[in-house]
Order: structure tokens, then C-alpha cells, then sequence
């Protein structure tokens, strides 16, 4: 854990820790593949009028930041969280939806809390 919490001060971005897993209502499902997900390692964290934050394992892949800004149609804030944490994330994530079922526009997904914040600053 102690290796991510370096790289996300050396990029000067949260860095975050999954305590509990939380019941927050957006659509990232019905925005973000799963596959795109899981292959570039992210899941969500918050999301509002302002935009979303994303858990990353690598905050300078823009090629990935890129491509989920067209997907989300909105401003990211991107802090970084363990491998296996998003991982887990993302799984749960699925378990949620799997559960729901498709016709249900009411989608969870896991609340990531911030172990060490900066200010939130959409758009970097």
C-alpha cells in the first residue's frame, strides 16, 4: 500500500483507500464497459454535477483518462487507489448490477473513501 501512497504524492493526487463498500446511486454501468474498466484498471468514486472521480492505479495513462472522458461526457478528477482495491471495486460493481438486473436504472456501486486528501479541482 505504501508504494501507491508514494506515487500518488510524487503525482500530487489523492490518494485512496476502500474501507466499506457503500450503496451510491450514478450510471456508471450504463456509460463506462466493463471491459474498459477492468483492462485499464478504474472504478468510480463520486460523481456529481461537477463531474467524476475516478480511482486510477496510473494517473498519467491520459490515453485511458482520455477515452473515459468520452465515455462520461464530464469532468474527471482522477486519484489513485491499490490495484487490488479497484479490482475489487470493479467486481463488486458487477455483483450490484448483476443483482439489479437491466431494467433497473437505480445503480451502485462501492464508495471509495479518501484516506488522504487534496483539494477536488475537476477538470485537470
Amino acid at each position: 500500500m505504501e508504494k501507491y501512497q508514494e506515487k500518488a504524492k510524487e503525482y500530487e493526487v489523492s490518494f485512496l483507500e476502500i474501507l466499506e463498500k457503500k450503496e451510491s446511486t450514478f450510471s456508471w454501468k450504463d456509460l463506462v464497459p466493463y471491459s474498459f474498466s477492468k483492462q485499464h484498471i478504474l472504478s468510480p468514486v463520486d460523481c456529481n454535477d461537477q463531474g467524476w472521480v475516478v480511482a486510477v492505479l496510473d494517473p498519467l495513462n491520459v490515453v485511458s483518462i482520455d477515452t473515459l472522458y468520452y465515455y462520461l461526457k464530464k469532468p474527471i478528477e482522477v486519484v489513485c487507489a491499490p490495484k487490488d482495491e479497484i479490482l475489487k471495486a470493479i467486481e463488486h460493481i458487477m455483483t450490484i448490477f448483476s443483482q439489479i438486473g437491466p431494467t433497473n436504472k437505480q445503480h451502485y456501486a462501492p464508495c471509495i473513501i479518501r484516506a488522504e486528501s487534496s483539494s477536488t479541482s475537476f477538470g485537470r
